[in-house]
């Protein structure tokens, strides 16, 4: 209670705050939906759509059907790579997807494209990634949304991306190794971009939109007080808005390691709210190499907490190695 006093909010505010986000994590087929036989089909009823929303929109509304603050250039992608990801999101959503399992690590992967698509539904995941990237337009151009204008706050915050062995994306956060004390100083801005770009290289990624994505967070035992205020309150639930209710990400687990009491007695609550199969998402295993085997097998990243990683060059490097040999 102490700490949410010198936050300047509440509990109930907050849990409030990241129920509304968590029930925005899946769509819905909706009666009059329509649906396309194949990807290349959705990719033009997904154009077609974005162009009567631009002739049915005003000036200023019509404005975020532009997608100018998506950093394409950077990932080297074109508008009908992103409608792509966002069709695969909705074509791999349906109430059986945990019963395929082509994958023996923990949490699976999505199961194959299912046809029809509900290109719909992507439309109106689409429309909240639209209004959000507008929404913050003016953050995300200037400076433009690239590795080199995200490096400060890419230091600071321990981050790795990889593939395990089942083709699904990991992202890999460590707060032992983040410097709290220095991002403090950082401007909010900077956080929002370092994660906006972050999640563009995840989703252009078309292991992560064919196989599903996995969050691995080393807590380190933080205290809820430096946990609440490693970002600010709002920027958190912004950035949490934006992964979990616009992205078009599929999340198949997300395991949480060296876990203080605080969080497992949160945790307990928030989760008598949750649908269950996101229940069944959520893993909070032993700290023992063993148990990251289990989920990612053998690629972790060298440095990650105290296990025994062997994979030295992840995404994130190997795009940093791409910018470098495009600017020689």
């Amino acid at each position: 209670m102490k700490v949410f006093n010198r936050l300047g909010t509440s509990w109930s505010h907050v849990f409030g705050s990241y129920l509304d986000v968590v029930k925005t994590a899946h769509g819905k087929d909706m009666g009059g939906d329509v649906y396309a036989d194949d990807i290349e089909s959705g990719v033009v009823m997904l154009q077609n759509m974005v162009a009567r929303a631009i002739k049915d929109a005003g000036t200023k509304e019509g404005q975020k059907w532009t997608f100018a603050a998506v950093p394409l250039q950077e990932f080297g992608a074109k508008m009908d790579d992103v409608y792509v990801a966002f069709l695969r999101w909705s074509g791999v959503d349906s109430s059986d997807e945990d019963e395929h399992e082509a994958c023996n690590l923990k949490g699976g992967v999505n199961k194959r494209e299912i046809f029809p698509i509900n290109v719909t539904k992507a439309f109106r995941r689409l429309t909240a990634y639209a209004t959000w990237m507008d929404e913050q337009r003016d953050i995300l151009l200037d400076p433009p949304l690239n590795l080199d204008s995200v490096q400060q706050a890419k230091n600071l915050l321990y981050s790795r991306v990889t593939h395990d062995d089942c083709g699904r994306v990991v992202w890999w956060l460590d707060l032992g190794q983040t410097n709290f004390k220095q991002m403090k100083h950082l401007a909010h801005e900077e956080i929002l971009r370092f994660f906006v770009w972050l999640s563009h290289l995840i989703m252009t990624d078309e292991s992560a939109q064919r196989n599903g994505i996995v969050f691995l967070d080393s807590m380190d035992a933080v205290s809820f007080y430096q946990y609440m205020t490693m970002l600010p309150y709002q920027l958190g639930i912004t950035i949490d808005k934006f992964m979990i209710g616009v992205t078009p990400l599929k999340t198949k687990l997300v395991v949480f390691l060296k876990r203080p009491r605080w969080f497992d007695v949160g945790f307990g609550l928030l989760s008598v709210f949750l649908p269950a199969r996101m229940k069944m998402r959520v893993s909070q295993p032993d700290n023992e190499q063993a148990s990251i085997e289990d989920i990612v097998g053998s690629n972790i990243p060298v440095g990650f907490d105290d296990y025994n990683g062997t994979l030295a060059v992840d995404l994130i490097a190997k795009h940093e190695e791409e910018r470098a040999a495009q600017k020689s």
